[in-house]
């Protein structure tokens, strides 16, 4: 592998025309006279000058744009608000006029910005090619295979073996290894010497390495010839997982040494799966390590071979890879590839979705950001394009990313992913809030052999450790209760409240959703009447996250009761159903009609939740009801977060039925709706702020 012939280079910008690369190569060489040289000099001094003219033209069409658009948009929202204005009028209804305003003004903020966004998008991803394909021309391209990286001195040497004497065979570190210590594969070792050599340091202190993240098992089918060179081997007390590659292993030891990374971590090989101590201690390191790597490296489809972007894989269905893909600084999906390195992104979304794809193994694999690809991969339309020496865009090839899954399910599972995802401390999201739901969403649609483990892999994420060696492997209910104990004494929001409505009840822990059921190499799935549905297609609302910032200072006792202060009304049911007719249809309508439509649902004293119930919100000590007392209470603001929007309005709040089954104790009654107010316009002056636990 290491001593391709192919000419292929590592990078991904594609390569320039015939003539930016005369002009180079005259520039650089000594023979030529000076005046050539001058003319080629005066010739970029035009292509600067046209390039600037370039950059003036496209703003000005920005501003023009921006013109024409805002006054359409001012147009448009004036006679939304006329007309809305005769329609409440005739009907005397109650809407504020500053509800028509503000919605207004949302319809007008939205034609504004959409165009010119979109407008400036592409400038910046033109001039970035642009400048790419410069630099193409003038920088040395990089070698097809990477040079040796030494590693830091370590505390000595865990296993060491060419590699055809462990082709086909088992690898057991226990009787070499020292437990308690960090294990790494010597990355230069295995591709310039092809010998295994797994080294042993005390700490992870400035030690330069990346880490793996893959299936246990994962997809089948034999891999192409060129992918099958050196056979596999499996490792002592992890015989119950595919057998890895050693192909694989030498592709990402490849990927490593180009990013000038020295070791990598390989869990099976690198944890000593016979000793309980040393895979106790790991399993508690586990965030450090992945959190302090400098990469980690995706195997979507396991340790047998590589998988391509079109093949569905069980990667996001894990509950360990969504530590694995969020602590990291940075993470590559390593794929199958037979083209030329190249970039994708979503023609009419440009930033977010644009990512590269870096060849490993010129012709066999590349590594691709895993950030852009989620993107991408929910995104409507995703345009991929190689290099090619006709055109410095490139060559389109036709691709469809089902690597995370084919389905809405797939989509849903990227979505929160890309989500949870985002930094700790974004502008857009100061508090987390986002982030924490998001992380408890995709945890939700996760599975794994022991249900424990759905605990423990997660945990690290909100800064909590809790020792693997306190629960049973079944007892995710306790480790559950463990958890969230931990993040709100840590002084964090109870995110898992929000994390979906739509799901089925726990009635052992009811601030949380029932667990679905879980396994290592299926989907979280809920036993629902006579069908077994994934919980990905029960989730719903992928566009819109639910917030917790105003329930501070809850708290949790041993027994899970959660309690927390909320804003809330008693409410009683009137029997009444609005017509399907009237409610509204947020998948088919715009936004800003959205929020109208919301508005109107709701006439006080009345309210109307999903479903179509109409509640009456009441005074009890007038009202004389002797019902269970049962509340709407408010959770949050609907944060929505869609692939098409350029704006975060934050304009919708949600609460959800809670009714009090025992003396101070509350619950979601079963099958119980929710309700969504428009946060502009609706009045919550009669709501009060009352304890609950739940």
């Amino acid at each position: 592998m290491g001593n391709t012939n192919s000419s292929s280079t590592h990078g991904t910008v594609p390569y320039g025309g015939d003539d930016e690369l005369e002009c180079a190569s005259v520039g650089n060489n000594s023979q030529v006279e000076m005046p050539e040289a001058a003319s080629c000099q005066n010739t970029l001094t035009t292509e600067e000058a046209v390039y600037e003219e370039r950059k003036k033209q496209m703003m000005a069409d920005i501003i023009q744009q921006t013109r024409s658009n805002f006054q359409s948009a001012l147009s448009r929202a004036g006679d939304l608000s006329r007309q809305s204005a005769q329609t409440e009028q005739s009907q005397g209804s109650s809407v504020p006029d500053s509800a028509h305003r503000l919605n207004g003004l949302m319809l007008a903020s939205e034609g504004l910005l959409r165009d010119p966004v979109r407008m400036f998008q592409d400038m910046v991803v033109k001039l970035a090619e642009e400048r790419a394909r410069e630099q193409d021309t003038q920088e040395p391209s990089t070698p097809t295979t990477p040079t040796a990286i030494h590693i830091p001195e370590p505390l000595g040497v865990a296993f060491l073996l060419p590699i055809p004497a462990i082709s086909n065979a088992t690898v057991d570190i226990t009787s070499t290894a020292t437990p308690l210590r960090y294990r790494f594969v010597d990355c230069s070792s295995l591709v310039h010497e092809h010998t295994l050599r797994v080294v042993e340091y005390d700490n992870l202190s400035d030690l330069p390495y990346a880490t793996t993240s893959y299936i246990w098992r994962g997809i089948t089918g034999p891999p192409p010839s060129s992918m099958a060179r050196f056979g596999t081997f499996s490792v002592a007390g992890a015989t119950d997982g595919d057998p890895i590659s050693l192909d694989v292993l030498l592709h990402v030891a490849r990927a490593c040494l180009f990013d000038n990374i020295p070791l990598v971590w390989l869990d099976r090989l690198c944890i000593m799966q016979t000793n309980k101590e040393d895979k106790s201690w790991q399993i508690q390191k586990m965030y450090n390590i992945y959190a302090s790597c400098g990469k980690c490296y995706i195997l979507p489809g396991g340790t047998r071979r590589l998988a391509s972007l079109e093949e569905p894989t069980m990667w996001i269905h894990r509950g360990w890879t969504l530590q694995e893909a969020v602590a990291p600084k940075k993470c590559s999906v390593v794929i199958q590839w037979a083209h030329p390195g190249g970039t994708f992104a979503n023609p009419h979304q440009r930033l977010g979705t644009t990512g590269c794809i870096d060849e490993i193994v010129p012709g066999e694999s590349s590594q691709v950001p895993l950030s852009s690809l989620l993107m991408a991969s929910v995104a409507e339309t995703v345009e991929f394009r190689v290099r090619c020496t006709e055109s410095f865009r490139g060559r389109q090839v036709d691709i469809r990313i089902r690597i995370f899954g084919s389905d809405e399910a797939g989509r849903r599972h990227a979505f929160a992913l890309a989500a949870a995802m985002k930094p700790a401390g974004d502008s857009r999201d100061p508090r987390g809030v986002r982030k924490n739901t998001a992380l408890w969403r995709s945890a939700m649609m996760r599975t794994s052999s022991r249900p424990v483990d759905m605990v423990f892999s997660i945990m690290g994420l909100f800064g909590v450790t809790l020792n693997p060696k306190d629960f049973q492997a079944h007892d995710r209910l306790g480790a559950t209760i463990a958890l969230a104990q931990e993040i709100l004494k840590q002084g964090g929001s109870p995110n898992w409240l929000t994390m979906s409505l739509a799901l089925p009840q726990n009635p052992a822990l009811r601030s949380f959703p029932a667990f679905p059921e879980t396994d290592v190499a299926g989907t979280a799935v809920y036993a629902i009447a006579s069908r077994r549905v994934e919980a990905a297609e029960l989730m719903g609302d992928i566009d819109g996250w639910l917030g917790t910032e105003d329930i501070p200072g809850a708290h949790m006792d041993v027994h899970g009761l959660l309690t927390f202060k909320a804003l809330s009304v008693p409410v009683r049911w009137t029997g009444v159903f609005q017509p399907q007719a009237e409610r509204p249809r947020p998948q088919s309508t715009a936004y800003t009609d959205q929020l109208l439509q919301f508005h109107n649902s709701h006439v006080p004293p009345f309210i109307v939740d999903n479903d179509g119930k109409v509640w009456k919100i009441v005074d009890r000590e007038q009202d004389g009801c002797k019902a269970p007392n049962t509340y709407a209470v408010v959770l949050g603001r609907m944060y929505t977060w869609s692939s098409s929007r350029f704006f975060d309005p934050q304009a919708l709040t949600r609460a959800v039925l809670l009714e009090e089954y025992g003396e101070g104790k509350f619950c979601r009654p079963e099958r119980a709706s929710w309700f969504t107010f428009n946060s502009l316009t609706f009045r919550f002056e009669s709501w009060e702020e009352r304890m609950f636990t739940i």
